[in-house]
């Protein structure tokens, strides 16, 4: 059976849509989804469904897929793309992952960016700081959404927060890469990390700390 069509209430239906035998577990896989509207709309979303399915857009196992393999992929693309990798990693490692790595794709919502978002604040993480941590999220979202199969099919949405504070003080970037050539060559790697972190003098410090125990 391709497809089906469950009706659980008025006009609200279950699309059911079959996506293969999981390669690794051997279980038949299907992708549901929710429709409210008419018998009509329920075809039309498990026509599109199919269709996806047999274009290669949707395949049996994705919903395994953790946010952990996506952030995995990311920090490999950004690396083949020859960008600075170090304060991504920072980032990924010390937060992304310990927070989102082990939700599935499939079940990532708005509660665990609203979760994350609250407890980064709790510890008194700025919210321009925050923006950047999430702007990485969003990125391997988008990622995974261009991948073939993809990896991600719906994700939801992460807005950023009004970031307020501004502080004096900052360089342009002329001005950074002067700073850091001027540096001793041991500081320049935390100098480096710092700007593109974002991170704070007591967070730095504290990362390289426990880098060196």
């Amino acid at each position: 059976m391709a497809g089906q069509l469950i009706r659980r209430g008025a006009r609200i239906w279950l699309v059911r849509a079959y996506l293969g035998t999981d390669s690794q577990t051997g279980k038949r896989e299907y992708l549901n989804k929710t429709v409210h509207g008419s018998k009509k709309d329920a075809e039309t979303v498990l026509n599109q469904t199919l269709s996806a399915r047999d274009r290669g857009e949707i395949a049996a196992g994705a919903s395994r897929a953790t946010i952990d393999v996506l952030l995995s992929d990311w920090l490999l693309d950004y690396e083949i793309n020859g960008k600075d990798l170090a304060w991504a990693k920072v980032v990924v490692n010390k937060h992304l992952k310990p927070a989102f790595g082990e939700t599935a794709i499939s079940k990532l919502n708005s509660d665990h960016i609203s979760r994350y978002i609250a407890e980064r604040r709790a510890d008194g993480v700025a919210n321009a700081t925050v923006n950047n941590e999430l702007a990485l999220l969003r990125r391997s979202l988008n990622l995974g959404k261009k991948t073939r199969p993809p990896k991600v099919l719906i994700a939801p949405p992460i807005s950023k927060l009004a970031a307020n504070n501004v502080r004096a003080g900052f360089f342009e970037r002329p001005d950074f890469l002067s700073l850091r050539e001027a540096l001793p060559e041991e500081l320049k790697p935390l100098v480096t990390l710092a700007c593109h972190a974002g991170m704070r003098r007591g967070e730095l410090l504290g990362y390289v700390g426990s880098r060196l125990t």
